[in-house]
């Protein structure tokens, strides 16, 4: 049984994730473990995939962190640089960003999660 107390002081809160991980790290796994957590208390939950990690962005665990309601974003230059298309259908569900998208996840989150 849910804790309601728990779950009434996450409502209006926020995890951000930055993930820089490459994509056969157990990483992946973790953090749709801990967004699925966040999300079932009332924790808007923003994730950011950026470097090496953007190789991911079709994975089953950031495909399903979308959705079932996590905002996954990436950085466009990132993918560009590793010649990966903007308009591949393997990007659908994920938001197109820049940098200044992760300085607004950051400052705008209750919470900041790097996985590395």
């Amino acid at each position: 049984m849910r804790n309601s107390g728990i779950e009434a002081e996450a409502v209006g809160r926020k995890l951000g994730i930055l993930i820089l991980s490459k994509p056969e790290s157990p990483d992946l796994e973790t953090i749709q473990g801990l967004c699925q957590a966040a999300m079932d208390i009332g924790v808007e939950v923003e994730v950011f995939v950026m470097g090496d990690a953007v190789y991911g962005l079709p994975n089953y665990q950031l495909d399903t962190m979308a959705r079932n309601g996590a905002k996954v974003s990436f950085c466009a230059a990132n993918v560009t640089e590793r010649d990966i298309d903007l308009e591949s259908p393997a990007l659908a569900g994920f938001e197109e960003g820049s940098q200044y998208t992760l300085a607004c996840i950051v400052e705008s989150s209750d919470r900041f999660l790097a996985f590395t």
